[in-house]
């Protein structure tokens, strides 16, 4: 997505690094099966529709003990929305270390 020296800003004067106007990506990785959704954004704002509606259609109300890791140094960890509908969905909000591979698997 990125192309090389690209970069512009849009009318607030953010910066835009991909040809397309995105600005920042999300991902949902699924620890069991390893499949990766990459969820495009135009803002740094958290994504809360797209987690709600993403734990609706694909997530999994008869696991025993659902989870959700997210690193404490992100946008979404401070975000008290984002907390809200991982909980209103039923799953466990769990802190992992930034940039730790070793917790993090593919999405570092």
């Amino acid at each position: 997505m990125k192309g090389t020296g690209y970069c512009k800003r849009d009318k607030e004067g953010r910066t835009i690094t991909s040809i397309d106007g995105h600005r920042t990506y999300f991902l949902i990785v699924d620890r069991k099966t390893r499949y990766i959704w990459v969820f495009l954004n135009k803002t740094k704002s958290p994504p809360i529709k797209i987690i709600a509606q993403f734990l609706r259609e694909h997530g999994n109300p008869v696991a025993p003990r659902q989870t959700i890791l997210s690193d404490k140094g992100s946008e979404l960890w401070g975000c008290q929305a984002f907390q809200d509908a991982i909980q209103e969905a039923g799953y466990i909000l769990e802190p992992t270390a930034p940039y730790a591979p070793f917790q993090n698997g593919m999405a570092e």
